[in-house]
């Protein structure tokens, strides 16, 4: 079967790793890519559950560059099957058709099979995260700012459907916790798909920018508290 055609949104940062990647974080110092997969899971649920998001973080650590490609969640792509064969289906699906409570790794590596199977993409990390996680991980971080192009937001926002918290976001740089980070990256109202991956691609890169300064190091500490 052939790969089928997927739109997809990218962006790319120069990124001054301290020291390069490998001092900083263990990883490989050559160029590697990581598939960051969201997932839209609210903080009561547990189990499997589709990707909200699924963003490929290419890093080139010598040169100090980072690229970012999106694939949207509705990608109409060839999702490899547990006889070894593939179904044609949407890109978020394969995570949740392939999870296992007995295998974490089974649902990513079955999304990242997808991403080499249908673009000819070698991922060679992944990292999942929920809405929580994302959120502590900013905070962790001490936040982000980016450059907000266009004032929004949604008055009923909630991240649980039970607690509203009223979410606003006016033109021009603005510095997010991670509650406020992930509400930018969520909120769905008045926007498109391509829109909220532009947001969440801001996000990403505000954050890689972050974890590449030498005090990183302490704002992760954070995580481990």
């Amino acid at each position: 079967m052939q790969p089928l055609p997927v739109p997809f949104t990218q962006a790319r940062a120069s990124v001054p790793f301290p020291g390069g990647a490998p001092m900083l974080f263990g990883l490989p110092d050559r160029p590697f890519t990581v598939l960051v997969i969201g997932l839209d899971r609210r903080p009561s649920e547990t189990g499997a559950s589709r990707t909200d998001t699924v963003l490929l973080v290419r890093i080139d650590p010598k040169h100090h560059k980072a690229a970012f490609v999106s694939i949207p969640r509705d990608s109409l792509m060839e999702i490899p099957a547990a006889d070894g064969g593939f179904s044609r289906d949407r890109i978020n699906t394969a995570f949740v058709y392939n999870y296992s409570s007995e295998d974490g790794s089974a649902a990513p590596k079955a999304t990242m099979a997808t991403i080499e199977h249908n673009l000819g993409i070698k991922v060679d990390h992944y990292v999942i995260l929920d809405q929580r996680k994302a959120e502590g991980l900013i905070d962790a971080m001490g936040g982000v700012t980016i450059d907000n192009p266009r004032e929004f937001g949604q008055e009923d926002y909630s991240d649980d459907d039970v607690n509203v918290v009223p979410q606003f976001f006016p033109l021009g740089k603005l510095h997010l916790d991670g509650y406020q980070a992930v509400a930018y990256g969520r909120i769905r109202e008045g926007s498109t798909d391509f829109d909220r991956i532009e947001r969440q691609q801001r996000v990403g890169s505000a954050l890689i920018h972050g974890a590449a300064s030498p005090s990183a190091l302490f704002h992760l500490w954070g995580l481990y508290r």
